[in-house]
């Protein structure tokens, strides 16, 4: 796919968003490895405010999902920060910027995780045409193709 004609295209930018996605041995699995380490973690870590666990027992839980979502993000850039231009892109930044502010939130954070997880599961589902949509311009831009 052609990148779009009011892309960018200056060294910095092509850095961050090379013309082909950037690829390494075992791609695939390192996506999928990382997506289900970070499943089961926010899972627990959703489990273990419902069921009100002590914060010193569920920080490390907590810790675990928010370092898990940052090395997913990680992955994806590495591959194409072009990513961050589309809905998908748009919607990870907010799953870890709401995450990351999560302990904030008090009797509330249950919810507040528990919108994150369903969110997570339709964007993850969704369309490609909803999830690849350019949020800033318009077309479509090449970026990390791999599934996991």
């Amino acid at each position: 796919m052609r990148q779009p004609e009011y892309v960018p295209h200056g060294p910095l930018f092509r850095i961050l968003i090379p013309t082909e996605p950037r690829r390494y041995a075992g791609q695939r699995w390192v996506k999928m490895i990382a997506r289900a380490a970070h499943v089961v973690l926010a899972g627990v870590y959703l489990g273990a405010l419902v069921f009100q666990v002590e914060p010193a027992t569920r920080g490390p839980w907590f810790l675990a999902a928010l370092l898990s979502g940052f090395l997913m993000v990680g992955l994806d850039l590495y591959e194409s920060g072009a990513f961050l231009l589309q809905l998908r892109g748009l919607v990870t930044s907010v799953k870890l910027l709401l995450l990351a502010f999560l302990p904030t939130f008090g009797a509330a954070a249950v919810w507040v995780l528990a919108a994150i997880a369903f969110c997570s599961v339709i964007s993850s589902h969704a369309t490609a045409n909803f999830r690849y949509f350019l949020v800033w311009g318009r077309g479509r831009i090449k970026a990390a193709e791999t599934r996991g």
